[in-house]
């Protein structure tokens, strides 16, 4: 079979078009997609997949087309591409058929960015109940370090009670906000289902 005709396209196609034929083609035929049929359509893709991949391996290589076309043009052999492909066995990838390599430009632009969770908020600015307590801990050190200097029992007792209290708000903040978050979780969840 002629290459140009196992990809189905024109003799003068360009290399995109000879790309998107061959990936179609493939699609279509690799063994893989094939393996619950009978042993005669295994066979028949098998072949033509075969077939399909010589005319890629040929067609897809400026230098290998030009000596290809110029053959062919002469009325030498087109065919053959030389690779033993062992007995019961379909579909042998060739050495070297690293070409589609080449085309990074195709797909060098695509992106697998994941959209964000729905349930889950942008992270953002810290919330309030946080800076609250981080302000509270550095003006309970300050507090203490001025006590020390004017040597005030009032002032280091204010001190002590705002890094306790500080420390307790530092713990227990994280528990409030996973518990608001599940309620609020479990509240989307009953609404979306009545």
């Amino acid at each position: 079979m002629d290459h140009y005709e196992a990809l189905g396209v024109p003799d003068d196609a360009d290399p995109a078009e000879i790309r998107r034929a061959y990936l179609a083609s493939a699609r279509r035929h690799h063994p893989d997609f094939h393996a619950a049929g009978s042993e005669a359509e295994r066979s028949g893709h098998a072949a033509r997949m075969k077939a399909v991949t010589e005319a890629w391996h040929v067609l897809g290589d400026v230098d290998r087309r030009h000596e290809y076309d110029r053959r062919r043009g002469a009325g030498g052999t087109a065919g053959g591409s030389g690779v033993d492909v062992p007995a019961g066995k379909g579909w042998t990838p060739r050495a070297g058929d690293d070409a589609w390599m080449d085309d990074f430009g195709a797909w060098a632009g695509e992106s697998d960015d994941l959209l964000p969770d729905e349930d889950e908020p942008e992270p953002g600015p810290p919330n309030g109940g946080a800076v609250l307590v981080v302000g509270l801990f550095v003006a309970s050190i300050l507090v203490g370090f001025f006590s020390m200097v004017f040597e005030s029992r009032a002032m280091l007792a204010a001190s002590a009670i705002g890094v306790v209290a500080s420390s307790l708000l530092f713990v227990l903040l994280p528990f409030v906000a996973m518990t608001r978050h599940r309620r609020r979780s479990a509240g989307g969840a009953q609404g979306g289902h009545g």
